[in-house]
């Protein structure tokens, strides 16, 4: 039988390339998102469309059933959906960090929550948890956004250790820059949040590193692939990073003193 993938978020980005990489390789996936109606077109790949709001309890649970209810298991998790606020701490509202919490934390370990008794029921399973480079370097502006990749990477650790005893495997992706459309997102946030604030001139150069990024940067395919090598493991470490150099930015921040660290954001971001 083949195996049977849950990814959220699973519609666009890195979610929608890992859901074409992993269904043509013959694994069975469910690709989870809020506007599947725009995407029917995975549908002709083999990709099962789900609804799924990560801000909406009832919708994971029901999300999370259809599977079991068709196939009886889920093999994989992979836990992708998420997105950036960008925005001084000041400026951001706290029912704003609240959702970023909730988006990019509660719903993905919600939702491991409900895999994790059904992998242990099937004799095994792993779960793929994408976090972020940021969760590695604090940053100022996506300082809410890095806590709550913090926080995912943390708890991920935990649960690999906690659940290697039943067979399921817990593994992190951290990736750097990628070619999504995460820097629009974050991008509006901060104009929403800090254009007209006292952070405007901070806002400002943010703005433009975002929209260079988005140039820049790898295509999602390359955490696609990383992901599809981590699944066909036997053995895996508890953190992947990728593009290369990011686990160069890893190492960086480990070795380097953190006042380094301060210079440097302070020196790019000077008024």
């Amino acid at each position: 039988m083949s195996k049977v993938v849950l990814i959220t978020g699973g519609t666009s980005g890195i979610g929608k390339a890992t859901s074409i990489l992993l269904s043509s390789r013959g694994f069975k996936v469910y690709a989870t998102g809020r506007n599947v109606d725009k995407v029917r077109d995975l549908e002709e790949k083999g990709i099962a469309l789900l609804y799924m709001n990560l801000l909406d309890e009832e919708s994971i649970r029901n999300a999370f059933d259809e599977v079991i209810k068709r196939e009886g298991k889920i093999d994989i998790l992979i836990n992708n959906a998420g997105y950036g606020i960008a925005g001084s701490v000041e400026d951001v509202p706290i029912d704003e960090a609240r959702k970023q919490f909730e988006v990019n934390l509660f719903a993905p370990i919600r939702l491991s929550q409900l895999a994790i008794p059904k992998m242990r029921e099937n004799g095994g399973g792993r779960i793929i948890n994408i976090t972020s480079i940021a969760s590695f370097l604090p940053s100022p502006i996506l300082s809410w956004y890095s806590a709550s990749k913090s926080a995912f990477g943390f708890l991920s650790f935990a649960m690999r250790v906690e659940l290697s005893r039943f067979g399921i495997d817990v593994v992190s992706v951290a990736p750097a820059g990628i070619s999504t459309n995460w820097p629009l997102i974050a991008s509006s946030y901060l104009e929403k949040f800090s254009s007209n604030s006292l952070y405007s001139k901070v806002a400002e150069r943010m703005f433009k590193f975002f929209e260079n990024s988005i140039k820049s940067s790898p295509s999602p395919e390359i955490v696609a692939k990383k992901i599809y090598k981590i699944i066909m493991k036997k053995k895996t470490k508890p953190v992947y990073f990728v593009p290369w150099y990011a686990k160069l930015f890893y190492f960086t921040s480990k070795v380097l003193p953190i006042t380094w660290l301060e210079k440097a954001y302070k020196l790019f971001l000077r008024d």
